[in-house]
């Protein structure tokens, strides 16, 4: 994953960058793996769904 941007405007390192999104992930499927819904402002929604 390119992360050059987010280096930039924030002035954090590729480790910090990749941490935290690593982390927004996984805290994502956690949530929605406990059929939670998971609202990110300005962003969008995500919603457990179940497939047959």
């Amino acid at each position: 994953m390119d992360t050059t941007y987010i280096e930039k405007t924030t002035g954090f390192s590729e480790q910090t960058v990749n941490s935290v999104i690593d982390g927004l992930i996984k805290f994502i499927q956690l949530e929605l793996r406990a059929g939670n819904e998971v609202k990110v402002s300005e962003f969008g929604v995500f919603f457990p769904q179940e497939f047959s």
